[in-house]
């Protein structure tokens, strides 16, 4: 890898004040994806993806836009093997991308562009995403201010759990006490 590259990482990480913004980003990834925005910039948007130095020093996915740590992803089946990583949300610097979150939470619901999420992890990372979204200050799609669930007549029981968090709780427990 470029020296340079290595000196922007470096110094990130031996800064104390130096965090990343999402407490779920290890402070080597928020580094990484930094450093790769910055080099991406100086150099007309081109990374040296095929550097087998950059590959091995941390495992990235590589997308169409860069390089992306497994910190970006909803779901992380193995941290070691990307082809395991599903749901980008964060674009190349680390920062949050509501497209990718809008496009994300339709994957893991109706389905974005006829692909379906129905892979491992899928409640996690529905948790996940709300999180997300509550931490950027934005409702999920189809919630609305009022805390009532938009479009509630046209959806299962299923879904209706699936976008609020109390309700689930409650039906769980109901299921408990009084059985199926």
């Amino acid at each position: 890898m470029p020296a340079e590259f290595d000196r922007c990482v470096r110094a990130l990480m031996d800064d104390p004040d130096f965090k990343p913004r999402d407490p779920n980003q290890t402070k080597k990834d928020a580094a990484y994806a930094v450093c790769t925005a910055q080099y991406k910039k100086r150099h007309g948007g081109k990374l040296p993806q095929d550097d087998a130095a950059y590959t091995d020093s941390a495992v990235m996915k590589k997308e169409k836009d860069g390089l992306h740590p497994a910190s970006h992803y909803l779901v992380v089946e193995d941290p070691q093997h990307p082809t395991t990583w599903h749901l980008r949300v964060r674009d190349v610097d680390g920062k949050l991308n509501h497209h990718l979150m809008g496009a994300a939470w339709s994957a893991l619901h109706e389905g974005f562009r006829g692909n379906k999420y129905e892979g491992p992890h899928k409640m996690e990372a529905i948790g996940k995403l709300r999180r997300l979204y509550k931490q950027e200050g934005i409702l999920p799609p189809g919630e609305s201010s009022s805390g009532i669930i938009d479009n509630i007549d046209e959806l299962s029981l299923e879904e209706i759990m699936e976008k609020d968090e109390d309700l689930k709780f409650t039906v769980l427990l109901l299921n408990m006490i009084y059985g199926d």
